[in-house]
């Protein structure tokens, strides 16, 4: 499982090929940039590639429950890593 992490940012970050993703700024006690763990977010289109099949299929997956997704505010869905990794895992 991949994981990025991110400290202060004063714009987008990339957790995937092009998965912008606003990243807060975050303070500890001592005013000290903390770093946070984001988890890897796919495309559509990469976890297609991952099961050979069309991109339209994987949308199918997410919306018969079968592979759940994250909706990004543009209605968009994305992928964690972990969850496609579980799936094909479950497929062999």
């Amino acid at each position: 499982m991949s994981w990025r992490k991110f400290g202060k940012s004063s714009g987008l970050s990339y957790v995937s090929d092009s998965v912008p993703v606003k990243v807060p700024e975050v303070k500890d006690e001592e005013d000290q940039t903390v770093m946070i763990e984001y988890p890897e977010l796919l495309l559509p289109y990469q976890v297609a590639k991952l099961f050979s099949v069309d991109p339209k299929t994987v949308t199918r997956w997410a919306k018969s429950g079968k592979l759940a997704a994250i909706k990004t505010p543009g209605g968009h869905r994305r992928y964690r890593e972990s969850d496609v990794r579980a799936l094909l895992e479950a497929g062999e």
